[in-house]
């Protein structure tokens, strides 16, 4: 998954940032860790890339959010395992 901060002043965060993922097939929310060793994250005009492992919910619908970001995509791999 990448987040998009907006370019907007005062868009950059260093709270605690979570995201709730909702579909037809269920739902989840994780905490985006501002861990790396690259620098900050959130930061305005920034895009930051997560990875995490969950359920596969279908299609997302979109959600109301506090923080100004400019977009969130998320990708699913499909685990070749049966």
């Amino acid at each position: 998954m990448s987040v998009v901060t907006s370019n907007k002043s005062y868009a950059g965060t260093d709270a605690a940032v979570f995201i709730a993922v909702k579909g037809p097939r269920g739902e989840f929310t994780r905490r985006l860790e501002d861990k790396t060793v690259f620098g900050k994250r959130f930061e305005k005009g920034q895009e930051d890339a997560f990875t995490f492992i969950d359920v596969d919910v279908a299609d997302v619908n979109p959600v109301d959010n506090t923080w100004p970001i400019d977009q969130v995509t998320l990708g699913l791999k499909v685990d070749p395992k049966p």
